[in-house]
């Protein structure tokens, strides 16, 4: 199931044209999980929160 957001900055947030799909740190392939934590691979930080989402977000491979 996609998950959707709203442009904060768009003039009409019931356009479908202005909504972002979104992938969960937990479904996105650079989430990485080890004995040291989560953290993410593309902006080499630690996730505190698997259900957080970032502009780099990209779905694994099924």
């Amino acid at each position: 199931m996609s998950e959707y957001v709203v442009c904060p900055h768009c003039h009409n947030p019931l356009s479908q044209h202005e909504w972002v799909k979104v992938v969960r740190c937990r479904d996105c392939k650079y989430f990485v999980t080890n004995i040291h934590g989560s953290y993410c691979k593309k902006s080499i930080s630690t996730i505190s929160d698997p259900n957080g989402f970032c502009a780099w977000g990209e779905r694994k491979d099924a």
